[in-house]
């Protein structure tokens, strides 16, 4: 069963009309910013990104009614513009007794992130440029119509269940020798991280196998191949299996991740979203907050605690469902929608980043942040046993250190917004998202009409778009590395 074939047609939009009323409201934040108090200007700034959000996504809807929420533009406008920088902002407007739950480091003073909010927004409208752009119609067009591409990829979605058996072998055999090394998720030591860094590369794609396995059953039972109710079964299992590994891992997007998956996969293969993901999703989500906020600090308090032991990490889970694990929630928690809103809010973290590089307290000793965007090809092809010293990616690390002045170990990422000021202000901020603009068109009309193979590889990149890494290279960095490993698997996986 084959998905239909269409050719990217131009998207018919005034972008002129459309570019000169984002340029005169922005120019009027700007001039609000200069004049005003903080406070009403980033509120209008706040208010403007939401309406042009809003005003890109529904225009795109009805220009391109089919599939348009899975679109990647449209899922970097919500997650990584929409809420960072729109929706949860009303954080910042909370009563003081709801100050527990207030973005770390915020004091009351709106100073700085008017900026913030202005680069946002012209990251969010240069992606949309770039969209839209006539070399992202023309890329979209060579892709889809070259030859040895069509030829390669597989179009029938029934798939060899054969073949699935290895993927999961080799997720689960790297998952287990991750957890062995102490280099799985949350569970990670510091040390062993940079020890074992010459392969955890390969362990870490892996890994990403499972999650291969789980789109190519979605997709598979949901265009309903032959087959495919016996597919249902392997889907529900390694679905199971794939929140229990995002479980022990500790981090709750790697939870929430296997349902969206398969989910995405519906809407793409029957136009709509299933409606067990408004119930599913929500319910997973509080249950992972309810149960690995807990294991979190009963992983340093215990000391019995063995992070290189599966069952002592799953013990360590089953308490934190319990009465006792109870007792580790903080007694002043905020409710669930507060406390995923700060983790989503990126706005302040972005004003900090740029204050750092305007106030001119970069130095040599700090990450070459443009360099690293540059070298990005590189990094992903050349293995670390050959590069020895090829940079760590610990933006998030130098980040919490150097900038916030926090001497205990963590990571807080400062938005990719925030990164790409710092390596070259709002010049290096606009290029790149509308180039990031101009691959998203590439994925949605060039590979997606092309068949189960075309499928498999639009999804395996849609992770990149929902949670976009800070530094953002890594987005070149996983499609060199992961679109010729899944090409390889989708021309084995798929019957022709």
């Amino acid at each position: 069963m084959n998905m239909p074939r269409a050719r990217p047609a131009p998207l018919r939009v005034n972008a002129l009309m459309v570019s000169f009323l984002f340029a005169l409201l922005g120019f009027v934040g700007f001039v609000c910013s200069l004049w005003l108090p903080a406070k009403v200007s980033f509120t209008y700034l706040t208010l403007l990104m939401i309406g042009y959000l809003a005003f890109e996504i529904l225009r795109f809807s009805r220009i391109r009614p089919s599939r348009w929420l899975v679109n990647p533009v449209v899922l970097s406008s919500i997650f990584v513009f929409g809420l960072p920088f729109g929706i949860t902002n009303a954080l910042y407007f909370l009563p003081e007794r709801y100050s527990a739950v207030l973005p770390s480091a915020w004091l009351g003073d709106f100073s700085g992130m008017d900026k913030a909010m202005l680069m946002a927004l012209l990251a969010a409208f240069a992606m949309w440029r770039g969209y839209y752009s006539r070399l992202g119609g023309n890329m979209a067009s060579a892709v889809q119509g070259w030859p040895p591409l069509s030829n390669f990829l597989r179009r029938d979605f029934e798939v060899h269940l054969p073949v699935i058996g290895i993927l999961v072998a080799v997720s689960l055999i790297s998952r287990l020798l991750r957890i062995r090394l102490g280099v799985f998720g949350y569970n990670s030591e510091i040390d062993q991280l940079y020890a074992a860094s010459r392969f955890t590369e390969f362990l870490s794609l892996g890994s990403s196998l499972g999650t291969l396995a789980l789109a190519i059953l979605s997709l598979s039972y949901f265009f309903e191949a032959k087959g495919y109710r016996r597919t249902r079964i392997l889907l529900g299992v390694l679905l199971v299996s794939e929140i229990a590994f995002g479980l022990i891992s500790g981090m709750k997007s790697l939870a929430i991740f296997p349902p969206l998956v398969v989910a995405t996969c519906a809407y793409i293969a029957r136009g709509r979203l299933p409606k067990w993901v408004l119930i599913v999703v929500p319910l997973l989500l509080m249950f992972s907050y309810r149960v690995i906020e807990p294991f979190r600090d009963l992983r340093f308090m215990d000391p019995n605690f063995q992070n290189r032991s599966l069952s002592s990490i799953v013990d360590t889970l089953e308490v934190s469902t319990s009465e006792e694990g109870a007792r580790f929630l903080r007694a002043d928690r905020a409710p669930l929608l507060l406390e995923v809103a700060k983790r989503l809010n990126l706005t302040l973290m972005a004003a900090i980043a740029i204050e750092f590089k305007d106030d001119g307290r970069l130095t040599e000793e700090d990450p070459d942040f443009l360099r690293n965007i540059l070298s990005s090809p590189a990094f992903a092809v050349i293995p670390r046993f050959l590069w020895p010293t090829k940079p760590y990616e610990d933006i998030g690390g130098w980040f919490n250190k150097t900038v916030l002045g926090r001497s205990f170990t963590n990571a807080v990422g400062m938005s990719p917004v925030g990164y790409l000021y710092l390596a070259g202000g709002a010049t290096v901020v606009a290029a790149v998202f509308f180039l990031i603009g101009v691959w998203q068109r590439v994925l949605a009309e060039g590979l997606l009409p092309a068949g189960s193979g075309g499928c498999l590889l639009f999804v395996s990149q849609l992770k990149v778009f929902v949670l976009m890494p800070t530094s953002v290279y890594p987005i070149l960095v996983s499609a060199i590395r992961t679109l010729p490993m899944v090409g390889v698997v989708q021309w084995a996986m798929f019957k022709r």
